[in-house]
């Protein structure tokens, strides 16, 4: 990894972890042999280190006061790599939103803004339910919420009978597909999708494909 990407994502990257907007960066380092980035953001004297994450990569710089005057990062390639893949979702957002559009059947009354605003809404929810099960340790229900927001915009632009065609696809072609491909349990996916109230949008057959004959049995368990 080059100096100059960890310098194009470095205010993101501190941002992140400070959870808040750094206006000023004084000085930064990379050692590109040893993954560490090294950046201070105030001229002052350090005199302690505090962990921002649970296993020691990130470390802010403190005073005497506890102002965080910089900030330490090991293994910086990889968080640098999340940022840059968390900055091109908006293209990949446009890209599939214009292949979706020309899926979608909608009725003639309906406005083409109506149309593009759906298509949006299915092509942000794909991408993000890859960063949900990717990035987010495979969380559920982040993905399921994201669910549940295409179908409250689906009601409003279709209504309610319309829209829930659109989720009963979208679950059983997209989602369940790409939960099933990401290593999660037929008990897992079941469990979330009970606690969300979106088991009328699963079909069976589509669990046993997936999941083998035994995707049945959980589901008449853990549904009724």
């Amino acid at each position: 990894m080059s100096g100059n990407r960890a310098y194009r994502y470095l205010p993101s990257l501190v941002s992140k972890w400070l959870k808040k907007p750094v206006r000023r960066i004084v000085s930064f380092d990379y050692d590109e042999e040893a993954d560490v980035l090294a950046a201070r953001f105030k001229e002052d004297v350090v005199v302690d280190m505090e962990p921002l994450d649970e296993w020691g990569d990130v470390m802010a710089r403190l005073n005497e006061e506890g102002e965080v005057m910089g900030i330490t990062i090991m293994n910086v390639s990889k968080y640098l790599d999340e940022i840059e893949a968390e900055a091109k979702i908006p293209a990949r957002v446009l890209e599939l939103s214009r292949i979706r559009i020309t899926e979608l059947e909608l009725p003639r009354p309906l406005e083409d803004v109506a149309k593009l605003a759906l298509a949006i809404a299915i092509a942000s929810l794909e991408v993000h339910l890859e960063h949900a099960l990717i990035d987010h340790e495979r969380n559920l229900g982040y993905a399921l919420g994201l669910v549940g927001f295409l179908k409250n915009v689906a009601e409003r632009i279709l209504g309610k009978k319309r829209a829930r065609q659109l989720i009963d696809s979208f679950m059983n072609k997209r989602f369940i597909p790409a939960v099933y491909q990401h290593g999660i349990s037929c008990a897992e996916l079941i469990n979330a999708i009970v606690a969300f109230r979106l088991t009328e949008h699963v079909k069976l057959e589509t669990l046993r494909e997936y999941y083998g004959p035994d995707a049945e049995q959980i589901w008449r368990k853990l549904v009724s």
